[in-house]
């Protein structure tokens, strides 16, 4: 971690993070891993900075757990707020280690998946309707 990200992590007028598990990448070793990204939100400065950049192999708790209790003990990392996708492992992980962290999910995210079930169920009704009028068409 360089030093301004040190200072981005561990300054008192850092309290929202934003977190998210996205990009595959693949190292040489042809091993998938996934990059776990932490941003900070600067009120003050109304400035998004990069935090943390963690190569990780799955999303269990013990990932997230051993991530999170890395940067609290190295850091002081302590959000006062985290803004984080749906991932059941990463939220239990936060409420694990940062028992007073309000953590508020990305609606982007709720909102994408909402949209994704209506598809579904549209495509899954039109199936149903092609399937009715296929029966009673003979």
């Amino acid at each position: 971690m360089t030093q301004k990200m040190e200072e981005n992590i561990s300054s008192e007028y850092n309290s929202q993070f934003f977190s998210d598990v996205t990009y595959y990448c693949i190292p040489p070793n042809n091993c998938k891993y996934k990059l776990f990204i932490l941003l900070n939100f600067n009120n003050q400065k109304f400035k998004t900075t990069l935090c943390n950049i963690s190569m990780i192999c799955n999303e269990n708790i013990e990932t997230f757990i051993t991530i999170f209790d890395y940067l609290k003990n190295r850091y002081k990392f302590n959000p006062k707020y985290i803004t984080t996708d749906f991932s059941k492992a990463e939220i239990l992980a936060y409420k694990s280690i940062f028992s007073e962290t309000i953590i508020i999910p990305y609606f982007y995210h709720y909102c994408q998946n909402i949209t994704r079930k209506l598809k579904n169920l549209k495509s899954k009704n039109k199936k149903l309707k092609n399937m009715t009028k296929d029966l009673f068409a003979n």
